[in-house]
């Protein structure tokens, strides 16, 4: 008779059933007809007989007397070929009765006596799960770690990874605890089994010290029966860490992709209910998406306050007073950014948002704001996805660019151009729209090379662009100048004689542009003089427009020409009056971000004011009216998503920065 692998249920695992016949959900192995085979003429040994009866109140559950029905046997038939299943039966009887300590020894006895290997093995799982009973941690795992859960049939196989589960979430290696369990899960066949797995992996889940960790798990074992737990596991940490995007996305992927989930009309109703929460507005709630901690939260300090003076907040009798400004941190990741947005969208029910201010995960925040019809004016740099409900309201690079190049071309007759700029998107978004906007006018740009962000020394570059480095290209010049050394009779490099040892820059441009913070432009500038490479005119940002790029480039900033929306001494009395009111109000001069945020604000509570609007559709479809709005920073016109501006352009003259004019093209 082959092997009868039943499992039996006890009530300190998953419940008060001990019946065998429920066996299949026990954490135990019962082989409790042997190993052997034997047919019906064998059993006629008087050990035979005694054994079938043992087995037979095993059956009937009395195991109070299958542990006294073993004693006796072994003390009549010690040398029997049933003794290896009669300490078997005796240490699941233990087991059955709580009383694993006793169980111990009867399995370990069983495993001595026993030849067969298979029987070995379970009798081995059994011996691990009795010393995991009777809190023998180590020695459990000792036992258990030594074997290998593929050995077992599908069904004990489970059990198996159940009990290194149970020991990985007994010491703390919840990781370790929910790889087995999804291994299980694998070789699962009943719903019982199923409903076990469930309840322990959800509480595993429960217990990951970050639970958005459940994503790693989803994805390793996304073609797992269970992969519907963890996957709404993952859901409820999302939702309350306010990530309402990706909650959304993971809902709909978990009623599409798993219709038998036990979860589904759960996830139904938290669905519906976040779509119900589109359709909401608050016509009076104005979102802010700002840095509010962090290292760039001075420079969202500085954005909400003109947004507060924009909408007159101190103003009793304004129109503007009425509109609630409701502020969310933008954090420092596109996800903080995102949840930020959502709550400000779901919890709040805006009617638009100004900001976020940073770059980081602009094509993630301005995506986001288009999947929830949230009209959206952004101060950052960077474009993102514009049009539709989102307004580009700051100075980005193709506006900067564009301007810088049509003065060098137009105003300064310049035809050859050179660009160094940092190898990260900053660098490689304005030296792009520079180089097209300069052969749109009809120059090139003869020489471009990069550096790494954080480089502190720019020879090896500079020397690129004035043809220095790679001086085997100029091997003929290079003869030259020892034929000339040699016909004066120069045997040794000095001071003065150095002219005939060094090659000359060969510079075939006129400007060469920096897209580059001061601090950076500051070390590259005078790199160029030190080179030899005079008479080129520095081309740069907005960024350039601070005291900082003349103390740190010094005599070598001379020249140094570049863009901006805003400057301290404006002629326009609209920006001097801003800048007046900016400061008695916080007693601090404003710059180009207060300026670009003022102007943002003051556009949108014009729209919501005048207009009337009271949804999201509303205000979108009033963004062409936004037209010759005469902002601090110009006049201000919306266009394809964009607000066009005319961009300042400005120098360094005799140690300070002067302002030349407004660009002569309108943008």
């Amino acid at each position: 008779m082959r092997p009868l692998i039943v499992v039996l249920l006890v009530s300190m695992l998953f419940g008060c059933a001990t019946s065998r016949k429920q066996g299949e959900s026990s954490p135990y192995i019962d082989i409790s007809d042997g190993p052997e085979s034997t047919t019906e003429e064998q059993k006629t040994q008087p050990d035979d007989l005694a054994f079938q009866g043992i087995q037979g109140v095993f059956e009937s559950e009395d195991y109070h007397e299958v542990i006294s029905l073993v004693t006796k046997f072994k003390k009549r038939f010690s040398n029997s070929s049933h003794m290896p299943e009669a300490f078997q039966l005796k240490g699941m009887a233990y087991l059955l009765t709580n009383r694993p300590r006793y169980a111990i020894p009867q399995f370990l006895a069983a495993i001595s006596r026993t030849k067969d290997a298979q029987f070995r093995l379970y009798l081995r799982y059994n011996l691990a799960a009795a010393r995991y009973e009777a809190k023998q941690y180590r020695l459990a795992w000792k036992t258990l770690e030594n074997l290998n859960p593929n050995d077992f049939d599908p069904l004990n196989r489970i059990k198996v990874y159940q009990l290194r589960a149970r020991y990985n979430e007994k010491n703390g290696k919840i990781r370790q605890a929910i790889d087995d369990l999804m291994h299980a899960s694998f070789h699962v066949t009943s719903r019982t089994s199923h409903l076990h797995l469930n309840r322990q992996l959800e509480q595993d889940l429960l217990k990951l010290d970050d639970r958005g960790e459940a994503q790693i798990f989803y994805e390793k074992y996304s073609d797992s029966p269970l992969a519907d737990i963890v996957l709404f596991s993952l859901i409820r940490h999302e939702l309350s860490q306010n990530q309402i995007t990706l909650a959304e996305k993971n809902l709909e992927a978990l009623l599409h992709g798993f219709p038998g989930s036990p979860h589904r009309d759960e996830a139904s109703q938290l669905l519906d209910s976040i779509q119900e929460t589109k359709l909401r507005v608050n016509p009076m709630a104005i979102g802010i998406l700002l840095p509010v901690r962090g290292r760039f939260s001075e420079f969202g300090r500085k954005a909400l306050q003109a947004i507060e003076l924009a909408f007159e907040v101190l103003n009793e009798r304004s129109p503007y007073r009425q509109y609630q400004l409701i502020v969310e941190d933008s954090g420092d990741n596109a996800e903080q950014a995102i949840a930020a947005l959502d709550t400000l969208f779901f919890k709040h029910n805006v009617i638009a948002v100004i900001g976020p201010l940073l770059s980081k995960g602009i094509d993630e925040i301005t995506e986001r704001a288009q999947e929830l019809g949230l009209p959206l004016f952004s101060l950052a740099q960077y474009d993102g996805q514009v049009g539709g409900n989102v307004v580009q309201a700051g100075i980005n690079p193709q506006i900067q660019a564009r301007t810088i190049a049509k003065y060098a071309v137009e105003d300064l007759g310049f035809k050859k151009f050179a660009v160094l700029f940092p190898q990260d998107r900053f660098g490689k978004s304005y030296s792009n729209a520079f180089w097209k906007a300069i052969e749109d006018l009809g120059g090139s740009v003869t020489s471009a090379e990069t550096y790494a962000p954080g480089e502190v020394d720019f020879r090896a570059p500079v020397d690129k662009l004035a043809g220095l480095h790679y001086q085997q290209a100029r091997q003929a010049e290079i003869d030259d100048l020892e034929g000339i050394r040699q016909e004066m009779g120069i045997t040794k490099r000095t001071r003065k004689t150095e002219q005939y040892y060094n090659l000359r820059p060969k510079t075939d441009f006129e400007a060469v542009f920096i897209p580059d913070e001061p601090r950076v432009a500051g070390q590259i500038l005078p790199a160029f003089s030190f080179r030899d490479i005079d008479h080129v005119t520095f081309l740069g940002t907005s960024a350039w427009n601070t005291p900082e790029l003349v103390r740190r480039a010094e005599r070598y900033a001379e020249g140094a020409t570049f863009v901006d929306a805003f400057y301290e001494n404006p002629t326009d009395g609209n920006a001097r009056s801003f800048i007046q009111n900016y400061s008695n109000t916080f007693d601090e001069t404003p710059g180009r971000i207060e300026a670009t945020a003022f102007d943002a604000a003051k556009i949108l509570a014009e729209l919501l004011v005048s207009s009337s609007n009271k949804t999201r559709d509303d205000v979108r479809s009033h963004f062409t009216n936004i037209k010759n709005h005469r902002g601090v920073t110009g006049e201000i016109s919306w266009e394809d998503g964009y607000l066009h501006r005319q961009l300042h352009l400005f120098s360094v003259k005799n140690g300070s920065i002067v302002h030349l004019a407004h660009s002569s093209d309108e943008h």
